[in-house]
């Protein structure tokens, strides 16, 4: 018979959870600047509009804590743009292994199509692209040489009509941190 094992659990408050909040908007910030961070790849949980729920793996691609937002990109017509469309709500999971971190951010969406947020995070996704990509002594088409230049500019214009920028407007993190026999726990409010 397997014994449970019962992990002391502390719920904190005060400066322990505003020390907590702003640790978390940093991580999340941190996290949609870097590749490697764990906590960059989100579970990003809809509703259909048969009332299914749905998740799917993202990408976190900006976080800003002062105005608690988010930032994730995807296709025009990828299903959940079609679930967003319908009901806004979301739920987001991620979770860093070293420390032990679990994130759920709840809050509600927006979708941005060819706006000021779309070309700004579309030039910005262009840029991490080409870093590193191209190399500099790349030999040029004798025949044509700017056949690159015309590509890349297909590219840019197909990707841009497909485009979409999801916003999503945090309105709680649940932070959730397992120790070797504790468990500490906050409950983060965010301000509208």
């Amino acid at each position: 018979m397997n014994e449970r094992h019962h992990l002391a659990t502390t719920e904190l408050t005060g400066d322990a959870l505003d020390r907590v909040a702003g640790e978390a908007w940093r991580r999340l910030e941190a996290a949609a600047d870097n590749p490697m961070d764990p906590l960059r790849i989100l579970t990003l949980c809809t509703v259909t509009p048969e009332g299914t729920a749905a998740g799917r793996l993202m990408l976190l691609r900006g976080a800003e804590p002062g105005a608690q937002r988010l930032w994730c990109h995807t296709t025009r017509h990828s299903g959940k743009v079609v679930d967003l469309r319908h009901n806004p709500s979301f739920a987001a999971v991620a979770y860093e292994p070293v420390d032990r971190i679990q994130l759920r951010i709840t809050g509600t969406s927006r979708i941005h199509e060819i706006d000021s947020t779309t070309v700004r995070h579309f030039e910005q996704a262009l840029v991490s692209r080409r870093c590193g990509q191209v190399p500099d002594n790349a030999i040029p088409d004798p025949v044509w040489p700017f056949a690159v230049e015309l590509l890349l500019d297909r590219a840019k214009r197909d990707s841009w009509e497909e485009f979409v920028v999801i916003e999503l407007n945090v309105e709680s993190i649940d932070w959730t941190q397992v120790a070797e026999k504790s468990v500490r726990r906050a409950s983060i409010k965010c301000a509208k």
